[in-house]
């Protein structure tokens, strides 16, 4: 278990993971009036390069792609186009709330990544 684990299993926080696609049908910052939670958001963002190598570096679904080049088995026309144009076409559309979130480097180690979440979970 990591320090970030141990770290958010003692914390009051209730964090929710939300894709960007989900964002877009109902987001988490309409939802957190009627709840009573704060909703922050985290984009987490690396170089095109190393997102493929991680993606070949993984144990895959099959509903996965294998790299930014290869589209996932029964990708529906998406494999006809570039990996990379696709993966900037995506990154292009993300829908990102209209509050202050935090955009994380994920190249960067991940203990430096895990200390700038829980610097951004805390703030006020």
């Amino acid at each position: 278990m990591s320090s970030f684990d141990v770290q958010a299993r003692r914390s009051p926080l209730i964090v929710g993971i939300q894709s960007s696609v989900i964002f877009a049908i109902i987001s988490g910052s309409t939802v957190t009036p009627w709840t009573g939670v704060r909703y922050l958001y985290i984009e987490c963002q690396a170089p095109i390069d190393l997102l493929d190598s991680r993606l070949r570096d993984r144990r895959r679904l099959p509903s996965q792609r294998p790299s930014v080049g290869v589209p996932q088995d029964g990708a529906n026309g998406e494999g006809e186009r570039d990996g990379r144009a696709l993966f900037a076409t995506w990154v292009e559309g993300m829908k990102r709330p209209k509050t202050p979130y935090l955009l994380l480097d994920t190249s960067r180690p991940l203990e430096v990544c895990q200390t700038d979440v829980l610097e951004y979970l805390r703030r006020p």
